[in-house]
Protein backbone atom coordinates (compact mmCIF):
# COMPACT_ATOMS: atom_id res chain seq x y z
CA UNK A 1 0.00 0.00 0.00
CA UNK A 2 1.21 3.03 -0.93
CA UNK A 3 2.27 6.09 1.41
CA UNK A 4 -0.59 8.15 0.44
CA UNK A 5 -3.47 5.73 0.74
CA UNK A 6 -1.78 4.52 3.84
CA UNK A 7 -2.54 8.06 5.09
CA UNK A 8 -6.02 8.33 3.76
CA UNK A 9 -6.86 4.99 5.15
CA UNK A 10 -5.46 5.61 9.09
CA UNK A 11 -7.13 9.41 8.30
CA UNK A 12 -10.26 7.13 7.72
CA UNK A 13 -9.43 4.23 10.31
CA UNK A 14 -8.48 6.99 13.01
CA UNK A 15 -10.52 9.53 12.44
CA UNK A 16 -13.88 9.10 10.77
CA UNK A 17 -15.23 5.25 12.58
CA UNK A 18 -14.19 6.62 15.82
CA UNK A 19 -16.17 10.14 15.24
CA UNK A 20 -18.94 8.23 13.94
CA UNK A 21 -18.64 5.60 16.87
CA UNK A 22 -18.31 8.43 19.29
CA UNK A 23 -21.77 9.87 18.05
CA UNK A 24 -23.46 6.39 18.19
CA UNK A 25 -22.03 5.90 21.58
CA UNK A 26 -23.66 9.70 22.97
CA UNK A 27 -26.53 9.15 21.47
CA UNK A 28 -27.29 5.71 22.81
CA UNK A 29 -29.42 5.24 26.30
CA UNK A 30 -26.99 3.75 27.86
CA UNK A 31 -24.09 5.09 29.02
CA UNK A 32 -20.77 3.86 30.53
CA UNK A 33 -18.90 1.97 29.28
CA UNK A 34 -18.68 2.89 25.49
CA UNK A 35 -18.77 6.75 25.88
CA UNK A 36 -15.69 6.31 28.33
CA UNK A 37 -14.13 4.13 25.81
CA UNK A 38 -14.22 6.61 22.77
CA UNK A 39 -13.84 9.33 25.25
CA UNK A 40 -10.50 7.43 26.31
CA UNK A 41 -9.53 6.97 22.45
CA UNK A 42 -10.07 10.47 21.71
CA UNK A 43 -7.24 11.51 24.41
CA UNK A 44 -4.68 9.53 23.32
CA UNK A 45 -5.35 9.69 19.67
CA UNK A 46 -4.79 13.49 20.18
CA UNK A 47 -1.58 13.01 22.45
CA UNK A 48 -0.61 10.64 19.81
CA UNK A 49 -1.08 13.14 17.06
CA UNK A 50 0.36 15.89 18.97
CA UNK A 51 3.58 14.28 19.13
CA UNK A 52 3.42 12.81 15.99
CA UNK A 53 3.18 16.61 14.43
CA UNK A 54 6.79 17.36 16.06
CA UNK A 55 8.26 13.80 14.96
CA UNK A 56 6.87 13.51 11.82
CA UNK A 57 9.61 14.37 9.66
CA UNK A 58 11.65 11.32 11.42
CA UNK A 59 8.37 9.01 11.37
CA UNK A 60 6.73 9.57 7.83
CA UNK A 61 10.40 8.77 6.39
CA UNK A 62 10.27 4.88 7.49
CA UNK A 63 9.22 2.53 5.66
CA UNK A 64 5.84 1.24 6.13
CA UNK A 65 4.75 3.81 9.25
CA UNK A 66 1.52 4.69 8.07
CA UNK A 67 0.62 0.40 7.98
CA UNK A 68 1.76 0.46 11.45
CA UNK A 69 0.19 3.79 12.36
CA UNK A 70 -3.07 2.13 11.01
CA UNK A 71 -2.70 -1.19 12.79
CA UNK A 72 -2.03 1.16 15.70
CA UNK A 73 -5.23 2.92 15.84
CA UNK A 74 -7.01 -0.14 15.29
CA UNK A 75 -5.79 -1.82 18.25
CA UNK A 76 -6.87 1.46 20.33
CA UNK A 77 -10.44 1.49 18.87
CA UNK A 78 -11.40 -2.18 19.17
CA UNK A 79 -13.28 -2.47 22.39
CA UNK A 80 -11.18 -6.17 22.76
CA UNK A 81 -8.51 -5.00 22.93
CA UNK A 82 -9.15 -2.03 24.68
CA UNK A 83 -5.64 -0.45 23.25
CA UNK A 84 -6.66 3.05 24.22
CA UNK A 85 -7.49 2.49 27.94
CA UNK A 86 -3.78 0.90 28.31
CA UNK A 87 -2.66 3.35 26.41
CA UNK A 88 -3.77 5.84 28.70
CA UNK A 89 -3.58 4.24 31.67
CA UNK A 90 0.20 3.35 31.41
CA UNK A 91 1.23 6.44 29.58
CA UNK A 92 -1.04 9.75 28.98
CA UNK A 93 -2.81 9.81 33.08
CA UNK A 94 0.50 9.42 34.18
CA UNK A 95 1.89 12.11 31.62
CA UNK A 96 -0.76 14.51 31.89
CA UNK A 97 -1.22 14.09 36.18
CA UNK A 98 2.53 14.96 36.27
CA UNK A 99 2.33 18.25 34.31
CA UNK A 100 -1.27 19.00 34.80
CA UNK A 101 -0.36 21.98 36.89
CA UNK A 102 2.17 23.79 34.05
CA UNK A 103 -0.27 22.54 31.70
CA UNK A 104 -3.15 24.32 33.23
CA UNK A 105 -0.97 27.66 33.80
CA UNK A 106 0.27 27.86 30.67
CA UNK A 107 -3.27 27.61 29.30
CA UNK A 108 -4.81 30.50 31.50
CA UNK A 109 -1.47 32.26 30.32
CA UNK A 110 -2.84 31.71 26.58
CA UNK A 111 -6.15 32.67 27.38
CA UNK A 112 -5.14 35.99 28.95
CA UNK A 113 -2.89 36.64 26.04
CA UNK A 114 -5.84 36.10 23.58
CA UNK A 115 -7.89 38.51 25.64
CA UNK A 116 -5.46 41.22 25.36
CA UNK A 117 -4.79 40.73 21.68
CA UNK A 118 -8.65 40.72 21.25
CA UNK A 119 -8.77 44.12 22.99
CA UNK A 120 -6.26 45.33 21.11
CA UNK A 121 -7.50 44.43 17.56
CA UNK A 122 -10.79 45.74 18.45
CA UNK A 123 -9.69 49.03 19.45
CA UNK A 124 -6.77 49.22 16.30
CA UNK A 125 -9.73 48.06 14.17
CA UNK A 126 -12.36 50.66 15.28
CA UNK A 127 -9.32 53.46 15.63
CA UNK A 128 -8.69 52.89 11.96
CA UNK A 129 -11.87 52.84 10.35
CA UNK A 130 -12.64 56.04 12.10
CA UNK A 131 -9.50 57.50 10.52
CA UNK A 132 -10.10 56.53 7.26
CA UNK A 133 -13.68 57.80 7.80
CA UNK A 134 -11.61 61.35 8.64
CA UNK A 135 -9.56 60.64 5.78
CA UNK A 136 -12.52 60.22 3.37
CA UNK A 137 -14.46 63.48 4.81
CA UNK A 138 -11.30 66.33 4.17
CA UNK A 139 -10.75 64.85 0.71
CA UNK A 140 -13.18 67.00 -1.06
CA UNK A 141 -12.60 65.74 -4.64
CA UNK A 142 -13.68 62.43 -3.04
CA UNK A 143 -16.54 63.92 -1.99
CA UNK A 144 -17.68 65.44 -5.00
CA UNK A 145 -16.94 62.55 -6.59
CA UNK A 146 -19.34 60.32 -4.49
CA UNK A 147 -22.00 62.98 -4.76
CA UNK A 148 -22.09 63.15 -8.77
CA UNK A 149 -21.75 59.12 -8.71
CA UNK A 150 -25.11 59.46 -6.87
CA UNK A 151 -26.65 61.79 -8.76
CA UNK A 152 -26.21 59.97 -11.79
CA UNK A 153 -27.31 57.12 -10.19
CA UNK A 154 -31.03 59.02 -9.51
CA UNK A 155 -30.99 60.34 -12.48
CA UNK A 156 -31.03 56.24 -14.19
CA UNK A 157 -32.85 55.05 -11.59
CA UNK A 158 -36.23 58.26 -12.16
CA UNK A 159 -35.86 57.54 -15.97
Amino acid sequence: MGASLSRQVCIAAGITYPAYASFKALESPRTGDADKQWLTYWVVYGACTSLETVASPLLTWLPGYFVAKMAFLMWMMLPKTKGAMIVYRKVVYPCLKKYEPYVDRKLAEAQHTADEWLVLIRSMGSEIIAKQLAALQQNEAIVQLLKSLASVSDQKKSK
